[in-house]
């Protein structure tokens, strides 16, 4: 008994990351961020970084040692995410 598959090309999202602290951060969301072939940002102090996001509703890690607040919004098929 076999099966029938269909799959569909995923097209990303935009993804719009300001960092407003005064030291480089770098974030996760899985594996679903894609950023010049890497799934991590690494965003410079009061930096901006435009990347390609595969899920409308991303969960954020921080990948630093020191409390973060990522505060993010779904807006015209692109997500704004603001480090503070």
């Amino acid at each position: 008994m076999g099966f029938d598959y269909l799959f569909f090309d995923i097209i990303p999202y935009d993804l719009y990351v300001i960092n407003t602290l005064p030291v480089e951060v770098k974030i996760k969301a899985d594996d679903l961020i894609d950023f010049q072939g890497s799934s991590e940002l690494v965003i410079s102090s009061t930096d901006t970084v435009d990347a390609k996001i595969y899920t409308n509703k991303p969960k954020f890690v921080s990948l630093v040692n020191f409390p973060i607040i990522i505060d993010w919004e779904f807006k015209d098929n692109a997500i704004y995410v603001v480090i503070r």
